[in-house]
């Protein structure tokens, strides 16, 4: 991203997050950000406005896609999961958006980006692969929650790619919490949208029963229990 052009003066954008910002100072919460310090989640600037308050003014604002990445750099929790909501679709390309992924600095916001964003695209796929592959703190996070999303979104990830993320996923046994719910996420999809790949599954839970984390105990509870409820109802359908 050629950060340099988005910085130039621009009357109508300086305006408009003034007004932005004052929405914001409205719908603060020192609660809510007060936890999210307790939880490292650190940003410039954290207004503490809750996700449902973020989505009723991304109802009621309008950004540009070139003003959509200057939200975004502006490292504020909230004008970041705006960029994410504003961001038109058409304007996504996989090296933007993989420039977005690359500065992500809390799990809070990998879990987020890949919810609103990453996700819900057609490159989903490409930003998964892109980012398993990537020396960054929540990589594996942003490839598990992207493709998981993508997934519940009716969003194909192809089975290589599908496959090549499961291989990684057999010889790591300690997870980080954003990893390990995002691999909760993925491998609970897979289950509903890709029944080809249970036996990866199953290999992958049978590895990952032997770390003694939490964080790894809760997302091997939380996968065989959807595997049991989905088959449970694939017998009932079968009688």
């Amino acid at each position: 991203m050629d950060v340099t052009s988005l910085y130039i003066t621009d009357n109508n954008f300086d305006q408009k997050i003034k007004d932005l910002k004052t929405m914001l100072r409205l719908r603060m919460n020192g609660e809510t950000s007060t936890q999210m310090k307790k939880r490292n989640l650190k940003y410039t600037l954290n207004y503490g406005v809750s996700l449902p308050h973020i989505k009723e003014i991304a109802g009621k604002v309008s950004f540009t896609p070139d003003e959509c990445k200057k939200l975004w750099l502006m490292n504020i929790r909230e004008t970041m999961l705006l960029a994410c909501m504003l961001m038109p679709q058409s304007a996504a390309t996989l090296d933007e958006m993989t420039d977005w992924a690359q500065r992500i600095e809390t799990s809070d916001m990998a879990e987020q980006a890949s919810f609103f964003l990453f996700g819900r695209l057609e490159i989903a796929d490409k930003i998964a692969t892109t980012m398993l592959n990537a020396t960054h703190t929540y990589a594996y996070a942003i490839t598990y929650f992207t493709a998981g999303r993508a997934l519940q979104m009716g969003i194909n990830i192809n089975n290589d790619t599908a496959k090549e993320i499961i291989s990684r996923i057999k010889d790591t046994k300690v997870f980080n919490t954003a990893e390990a719910r995002g691999l909760s996420l993925l491998l609970r999809q897979i289950i509903r949208h890709k029944r080809d790949l249970i036996d990866d599954v199953n290999r992958v839970l049978e590895n990952i029963k032997n770390s003694g984390t939490e964080e790894a105990q809760r997302l091997v509870y939380e996968v065989e229990t959807e595997k049991k409820m989905y088959d449970d109802i694939c017998s009932d359908n079968s009688i």
